[in-house]
């Protein structure tokens, strides 16, 4: 594989190359191959006298590098001997002058984690990870296996097999390393930013032994029994193109050493280093030999456990700033935290030299493995704080530019992954999670959108609807009144309250209002106040912006729904505010009460009470979050996590891509549904949906309970049954303002068949809803006998729909029954069922129960989480605050 090395267009000769390799080996002949074409900056301790090329010595920590704009940089790391923060310095310096960079990596010293962390920083950088590289005349790293094999079959004509040789190996030459590094670096068209320069088919060490054996005869090869196997690592799970040929000819490659010899020679690695420390110190013998002695062996000593011990204290100092709710003092002890776990780790260095003289080093291994993890949980709970924080600021610090947004995203983005890891790998305190993981999750996912959604590339326009709950709608809630929102570069440029009857003034003509609101509001126009009714709040907020445009001639790139619920969380986290306006403090538990007292009591179309104390609200909350410093900003962004996922704040946005991202994580309580359809799975699905007709505030005391059972056939065929039970706990003394008319909705997998419904054990007679106007709209309409139900499919949904009335002080149930249109294949041999729990926005926490009933030829072979077995049935009961997803795996007995 011979690559010519080729840098195209005009820049071929305009700027420079940069190659840093601390040992020298693979970067000096990169760096001659590239110098026949441009000039080359090489950073090596391994010093090059050739034409086109200057030699810069690599022998401090950081070298000095010549501050020039370069064409392409490519960094080489075989041995471990560059740092991540050194790297980092390379992808900054490369994205400031827009060169190319490349990294060439050894497969052992890096990560899955490590790589998208390169690659996400910079569009320009690659990652070129190396297999285990030999060369025809030197042991490029002797404690791999061909490399050992080559030592062994040179000076003892011999090769020695750890136990049955069945491990595999990834052996790469020399020479194709170069190449591969070369073209992944000047390669223009192609997609991948990561490479493999190793072999995509391994061969073990057997296949390997018998190469060698092939090529010299007379070498023997011994099995060594019980012996130990280095671990190797042979794959990366992240996608990339592989650059040696997929018949890699590894055969051909050993054939070019010399067998034959009878001596090998080893790359040298700390040469140039101990020259350096040579230097350092001559002239000062006597008193550099005592004072090197008390150095090396005591003060690494003191100095590793005074700094441990200090980035232990932060720590601890964190994790109970973040239980108590204290962002300030949290990001202060994690960035002391990373201060302290970073020296330790620095003199943890010269720690290890002692051991390694001591000949005592593999004691110190997991403790060097602790250390690295307190400086990357330090500094990932810090850059998270950080990135809060300066969030957080947006609305009141000087303007930012987008370059300034996308640097703090960056870094944000780097520490959710770092955060996600040590997760994953248990290292995160369950405290800490409990308080993070909601926002840790929702920054995760749209964290690549908040440019757009804050208006960095043009201000944004949204429309806020004020969603009642305590009248409960599809939605979220009825909309009494609505905000204009107005984002540019991160900060609010105008939030303006209206009343919604303002509006719907101003509508011309007629629109058709859906089904249940002509039926049984009864309203024959349909209005921005009613644009909610859809089941799915993204179709029901694209009513809400096309209501908006006709009636006020506004245009809006998306729709948020707040409801009560969600001023109650952030009451909760902010404490009693001074509305004094109206001489009232608001706090979580009146917040209904003096709501509905100003915006509701004596209320007429026309009257601006309602919007002038939703305005004063609104102005005491953002005064007391700007103003009072003994707020708990963590509290605050609890209050928002806790709202989004139990859906008193949702999302619809006109750009699909936006719509896209917040669907698929159930930010815009949509119908969406993203599950694979297969014969093996059912995919279940549950939704009720309740719409208040009776224009009161009665879900103030409305209550709810939901038993869902589920029970498999023999056959395979899914019937089930669910109860819901209404409960009504108004006084009888409210009158009308005590009933509640409630449109109940069942939202089922599509296709489902309805076979019965029973209202407080009665079995109803089931009638086709009457849905003409002209016919339930006449004089002499009467009813047809039974319970009217509406069916609609929608969004791969089948919708049965019914009135249900509730008196007060009168709890109420509903018992639907259905069977699913799709079975088990029972010619399989396991199958899994999986329910989605869809949470109506705007409802509060309610109990739900489930069961699934199995034949006694099937069995649950993994549950999930809570779940518990009782015979051939599953159950579970919790309370439901959010959509869930429950999933079983079954399989035949």
């Amino acid at each position: 594989m011979n690559i010519p090395v080729q840098i195209p267009g005009e820049k071929k000769h305009e700027y420079p190359i940069l190659i840093v390799d601390k040992l020298g080996i693979l970067g000096q002949a990169i760096a001659r191959q590239v110098s026949q074409e441009s000039l080359v900056i090489f950073v090596s301790s391994n010093k090059v006298e050739e034409e086109n090329i200057i030699h810069i010595p690599y022998f401090k920590k950081i070298p000095t590098i010549p501050d020039n704009t370069y064409s392409h940089i490519f960094i080489i790391d075989e041995y471990g001997t560059i740092t991540k923060e050194f790297i980092s310095s390379f992808i900054a310096k490369a994205k400031h002058d827009g060169s190319v960079l490349t990294l060439s990596i050894n497969i052992n010293l890096i990560t899955e984690d490590n790589i998208y962390n390169y690659i996400s920083s910079y569009d320009k950088t690659k990652v070129v990870v190396t297999g285990d590289i030999f060369s025809k005349d030197v042991i490029f790293d002797k404690d791999t296996y061909i490399n050992k094999f080559i030592k062994s079959a040179v000076e003892d004509k011999r090769i020695d097999i750890p136990n049955e040789g069945e491990v595999l190996t990834i052996p790469v030459y020399f020479d194709d390393v170069v190449d591969g590094i070369l073209q992944a670096g000047f390669i223009e068209k192609e997609d991948k930013r990561i490479f493999f320069a190793y072999p995509l088919h391994k061969p073990s060490l057997l296949s390997l032994a018998h190469m060698f054996q092939k090529i010299e005869p007379s070498l023997k090869i011994d099995f060594l029994k019980n012996a130990k196997e280095k671990k190797q690592k042979l794959e990366l799970s992240a996608e990339g193109k592989y650059l040696l040929d997929e018949n890699y000819d590894l055969e051909s490659k050993i054939k070019k050493i010399d067998l034959a010899k009878n001596k090998t020679e080893d790359v040298p690695r700390e040469e140039a280093g101990a020259r350096d420390f040579g230097k350092f110190k001559f002239g000062y013998l006597f008193f550099g030999v005592i004072l090197t002695l008390m150095l090396f062996f005591i003060l690494p000593l003191i100095a590793t456990f005074s700094f441990l011990t200090a980035g232990a204290f932060f720590s601890k100092d964190l994790i109970s700033a973040i239980e108590n709710q204290n962002l300030d003092k949290a990001r202060s002890s994690a960035a002391s935290a990373n201060t302290f776990f970073s020296l330790t780790k620095s003199s943890f260095a010269l720690l290890e030299k002692e051991a390694q003289v001591l000949g005592v080093e593999e004691r110190l291994s997991d403790f060097s493995q602790k250390i690295d993890q307190g400086v990357e949980l330090s500094y990932t709970a810090s850059k998270l704080l950080e990135g809060f924080d300066k969030i957080k600021n947006l609305n009141t610090s000087p303007l930012v530019s987008e370059e300034e947004f996308l640097k703090v995203t960056d870094d944000f983005k780097n520490a959710l992954v770092t955060y996600q890891k040590q997760k994953n790998l248990g290292n995160i305190p369950k405290s800490i999670d409990q308080r993070l993981s909601d926002l840790v999750l929702f920054s995760s996912s749209t964290i690549d959108l908040w440019g757009e959604l804050l208006g960095f590339d043009g201000e944004k326009k949204y429309l806020v609807l004020f969603q009642n709950n305590m009248e409960l709608r599809p939605g979220g809630g009825f909309i009494g009144s609505f905000a204009l929102l107005k984002i540019d570069s991160g900060k609010i440029k105008d939030f303006k309250i209206l009343d919604v009857y303002d509006a719907d003034g101003q509508l011309k003509g007629h629109v058709e209002p859906p089904f249940g609101i002509r039926r049984y509001l009864p309203s024959v126009h349909w209005y921005l106040r009613d644009s909610n009714f859809d089941v799915d709040f993204s179709k029901g907020a694209l009513a809400s912006a096309v209501f908006l445009n006709s009636e006020l001639k506004e245009r809006v790139d998306g729709v948020i729904g707040v409801d009560l619920s969600f001023v109650k969380n952030l009451l909760l986290a902010t404490g009693p505010v001074k509305v004094i306006d109206f001489n009232e403090t608001v706090d979580f538990e009146n917040l209904f009460r003096i709501t509905n007292a100003h915006v509701e009591k004596d209320f007429f179309p026309g009257s601006t009470q309602k919007k002038d104390f939703l305005r004063s609200l609104n102005n005491a909350i953002a005064q007391k979050l700007g103003n009072d410093k003994s707020i708990s900003y963590l509290n605050v962004l609890d209050a928002f996590t806790k709202s989004l996922f139990e859906k008193h704040i949702v999302f619809a946005f006109s750009n699909s891509s936006l719509q896209s991202a917040f669907s698929v994580n159930g930010f815009g309580s949509t119908l969406t549904d993203s599950r694979v359809v297969n014969k093996t799975t059912v995919n279940d699905f549950l939704g009720i949906n309740e719409a208040n007709l009776t224009a009161n505030k009665v879900n103030f005391y409305i209550t709810r309970n939901i038993s869902q059972n589920v029970t498999v056939a023999k056959d395979g065929s899914v019937s089930e049954s669910v109860k819901i039970s209404i409960k009504n706990d108004a006084d009888k003394s409210l009158g009308k303002n005590g009933f509640y008319k409630n449109y109940l909705r069942v939202i089922l997998p599509q296709g489902s068949i309805l076979t019965s419904i029973s209202i407080d054990g009665s079995k109803q007679r089931i009638v086709d809803a009457i849905k003409d106007p002209v016919l339930y709209e006449a004089k002499n309409f009467v009813p047809p006998t039974g319970l009217e139900v509406e069916k609609v499919d929608q969004g791969g949904k089948t919708i049965y729909g019914f009135l249900l009335s509730v008196d007060a002080k009168t709890l109420k149930t509903v018992e639907v029954n259905y069977s699913l249109s799709q079975k088990l294949d029972l010619t399989k041999n396991d199958f899994s069922y999986d329910l989605k729990l869809f949470k109506q926005p705007g409802v509060d926490n309610f109990p739900y129960s489930f069961s699934l009933t199995l034949p006694e030829n099937l069995t649950a072979i993994k549950l999930f989480q809570n779940a518990a077995s009782e015979g051939n049935k599953i159950i579970f009961a919790n309370d439901a605050t959010k959509d869930l997803e429950l999933n079983l795996t079954l399989a035949k007995q």
